[in-house]
């Protein structure tokens, strides 16, 4: 993800110059209340299943010290792989401080190989695989579909939160609300409304 080059053109907008700006922390409560939400709706919705089965009764297939085969836990496992991508893909920088993203080749490659890993441990991955990841097999296709709508709404909600909602001058009045911001606080800021309200600013010559 760092491995953007820096945009070829400057903006007069700077970029926020603190990690703990409330913005920042906003995009990351956003965030993890959509993940949230959506592993939330993943493990609720095997329990409604016919096929369902609960998590004691696949205690007398696998000797294992820990139990983790269950429904649940494929459905909340697989989502969250991809949230981890998701999340990658949503919060990446690109214009108007950086090139977009199509032109950092090693962030694709490695984007596009771990989508394509996921997915194909999502749909009928080998044994081998699912005895590492502790994983039950997955049900039928129509669970399948069901994750791949999950994913792709996941990943709108999280690329509109971050691209749209999160930069947008609603968000930077709640901040300024909740900070009780009236002023600015850096000096060129204060300079540059000055000159914005001089009438013999830019000089003629």
């Amino acid at each position: 993800m760092t491995q953007s080059k820096p945009h070829l053109k400057l903006v007069a907008m700077r970029p926020n110059g603190r990690l703990v700006h409330p913005i920042f922390i906003t995009s990351i409560l956003l965030l993890l209340l959509v993940q949230f939400l959506f592993q939330l709706t993943a493990f609720k919705y095997v329990q409604l299943m016919a096929w369902y089965r609960p998590p004691s009764s696949f205690k007398a297939n696998f000797n294992k010290r820990f139990n983790f085969y269950s429904y649940e836990n494929l459905s909340v496992m697989i989502i969250s792989f991809f949230q981890y991508i998701w999340c990658s893909l949503a919060c990446v920088s690109g214009r108007p401080y950086r090139l977009p993203l199509y032109t950092n080749y090693i962030y694709v490659i490695v984007l596009v190989l771990s989508t394509l890993l996921t997915v194909y441990v999502s749909i009928w991955p080998a044994a081998f695989i699912r005895n590492i990841l502790q994983l039950v097999a997955t049900p039928n296709y129509e669970f399948v579909f069901f994750l791949g709508a999950m994913t792709l709404g996941n990943l709108f909600i999280s690329m509109a939160v971050e691209k749209f909602l999160i930069p947008s001058n609603i968000m930077k009045r709640l901040s300024s609300f909740v900070r009780q911001k009236k002023q600015y606080r850096n000096v060129y800021k204060h300079v540059f409304v000055e000159l914005l309200n001089d009438s013999y600013w830019p000089p003629v010559r």
